[in-house]
Parts: C-alpha cells; sequence; structure tokens
C-alpha cells in the first residue's frame, strides 16, 4: 500500500531534481558569500547565542564565535574566505539544509551513475523489487530511529539519515546484482565444488563418492536446464524483436488503455499483428506459457506447429515452467 501511494506522487525526475538542487545550492552559496564579505559578520544577530533567565525574557549572549568586531579594511585569503563561508552555512538554518539535500542529489545522482554504467536499464521486476525494498527499509528504519532509540537531536537525526542512505544504496546495489548473477555463480561454484571433492576421493566407489556423484548429476542438470532457459530467452528475445515492433508515441497515446495482461498504464509498448498493445515484459511473460494474443487469442506463431493427437496449449518456447523476465 505504501508503494502504490508513493507511484501516484508526482515526483519529479533525476534530471528536474539535479537542476533545482544545483540552483538552491547556488543561491545559498551566494547569499553566504555576500554575507560573509562582511569582516563583522559574525557579530550578526542571527548568528548569536541566547540565554533564557527565569523570567522566560530572552538575554543576548556572546556571539557564536566571540571575537570582536573586526575593522574593514583587513584583508582575508581565499582559504580563510572559504572557511568563513562553510562555518556561516553550517551555522545557518537554510543554507543547512541545502548542504543536506545537495549531498542526497549527489548521492543519488552516483547511484543513478552505478546503475547505468554497470547494469544498465533495469527490467521491470528489478525496478519493482528493489522499489519494494528501498521503501521497507525505510519504513523498517524509521521505526528504529524515533521508535526503538527516540532520538530527539537534530544532530543524531542527522547521522542516522546520512548512515541510513549510504546503507540503503549499498543495499539496493547487492541485491540487483544477487537477482542478476548470484544463481549462475552460486551454482558454477557447487559444481567444482562437489566435482573437486569426487576428483579427490579416496575410495571410487564408497558411499561418499556415490553420493557425491548424484549430487553433482543434479548440480549438472540444474546448470543445463539454466542454460537451455537462457537460449530459449534469447531466441524469444530475438523473436519479438523481428516480429513485434515497439509501437511508436502516438499509437501509445491514442490506444489509452491499460495494459491487458498486468492493468497498467503503458508508456511503452509492442504492437502485435492484431494491433493489440502490451508491456514488452508483460508479453515476454506471456508467450513464455502461451504463443496467442492475451487480448482476441490470435495464434501468433510465424510457423505451423505439427498436428498431434494430445496438443496442449499452443507454445513458440517451452520453458518447462520456469518464466524468465525479460527487461
Amino acid at each position: 500500500m505504501p508503494v502504490t501511494i508513493i507511484d501516484r506522487l508526482p515526483l519529479p525526475n533525476l534530471k528536474v531534481y539535479s537542476a533545482g538542487s544545483v540552483l538552491l545550492f547556488s543561491v545559498a552559496v551566494y547569499y553566504a558569500v555576500n554575507i560573509t564579505s562582511d569582516p563583522n559578520w559574525r557579530v550578526n544577530a542571527t548568528l548569536q547565542r541566547f540565554e533564557v533567565d527565569s523570567d522566560g525574557k530572552k538575554e543576548n549572549a556572546e556571539a557564536v564565535s566571540g571575537v570582536s568586531p573586526v575593522a574593514f579594511n583587513v584583508t582575508r585569503n581565499l582559504t580563510e574566505q572559504v572557511l568563513e563561508v562553510m562555518t556561516f552555512m553550517m551555522h545557518e538554518p537554510l543554507c543547512m539544509w541545502t548542504l543536506i539535500n545537495s549531498a542526497y542529489c549527489a548521492l543519488v545522482a552516483a547511484y543513478a551513475g552505478v546503475l547505468r554504467g554497470v547494469f544498465g536499464r533495469l527490467r521491470a521486476h528489478e525496478a519493482q523489487r528493489a522499489k519494494d525494498k528501498l521503501w521497507n527499509y525505510v519504513f523498517n528504519k524509521f521505526m528504529f530511529v524515533f521508535g526503538v532509540l527516540n532520538v530527539t537531536f537534530l544532530d543524531e537525526v542527522l547521522l542516522w539519515l546520512a548512515w541510513s542512505s549510504l546503507v540503503a544504496a549499498l543495499m539496493l546495489l547487492t541485491q540487483l546484482c544477487k537477482d542478476r548473477a548470484e544463481y549462475g555463480a552460486a551454482l558454477l561454484l557447487e559444481t567444482a565444488h562437489v566435482a573437486h571433492m569426487v576428483a579427490h576421493s579416496s575410495a571410487l566407489l564408497s558411499m561418499s563418492s556415490l553420493v557425491l556423484l548424484l549430487q553433482l548429476r543434479h548440480l549438472l542438470r540444474s546448470l543445463l536446464a539454466r542454460l537451455r532457459r537462457h537460449r530459449l530467452y534469447a531466441a524469444l528475445a530475438t523473436h519479438m524483436s523481428r516480429n513485434y515492433p515497439m509501437a511508436s508515441p502516438e499509437e501509445v497515446k491514442n490506444h489509452e488503455d491499460k495494459c491487458a495482461i498486468c492493468w497498467e498504464p503503458m508508456k511503452e509498448a509492442r504492437k502485435l499483428p492484431c494491433a493489440h498493445l502490451f508491456h514488452n515484459s508483460c508479453l515476454c511473460r506471456w508467450l513464455q506459457q502461451d504463443a496467442s494474443c492475451p487480448s482476441c487469442r490470435r495464434p501468433l506463431s510465424t510457423r505451423p506447429a505439427p498436428h498431434t493427437a494430445h496438443a496442449g496449449p499452443s507454445q513458440l518456447f517451452h520453458f518447462d515452467g520456469n518464466l524468465q523476465t525479460c527487461g
């Protein structure tokens, strides 16, 4: 339910968010430079501490820096000016929140760059799993910080926020790595491990060797089945790209309907010979089970299937019940 609500919010894309963050950061820096250009900016009333007496009245205390006014003819080098600008921005609330937003923008941009450079375009199920995992993590961390630890100070909240953001980014990247490479890598390592134990077994016909050989046979069959499903997936992707082109933006807009498979709005879609439109990933999963149009049941096979007495569902690519997800 929370993910559905978030999906409906008009959140800006990365380009708009980055442009807005850069603009806000530039305005904050300009404001800080303009304020700190005055040598006596430290005695400004907005940066002074106040003490509350017993009557509830505020009494002006010493300035934050605790220094006396400086003459206007004092020259400062670039390092001192940068340090003063940073000091002012750390004490000014608006500038402080702008810095926090800029740090988050840099983190999101770095995360998007890693995704584009390493993983490329995410598949539909990968993006959905990452989104679900992110919002579950945000909810759990919120309950932990404010419900279990009962953090009330702003500096502690900011520290927990920064740490949780870094962990969330690493967690999502790890999840994507697991979705794409863990199964195949783990299967290869386990097969090599069992083969190594069989090769170095002391007794060739011992009971342990028989158990290892049976396990190795199961692993090899699983690995071959995985390779076969990958070849079928590649053939299915090639078949879809050749026979079912992507619909133009005008066709998708004029269609004004949801995907008949997942009932979600369509921004991009593939067009079947019967002029029905579907999501690419939805159509890929459908064709793994039945080679007909999901709406009108028109056969989609480009070659005639041999007639058999006990014909099952029409399938271009038989995946043995193991569905592959298309991007």
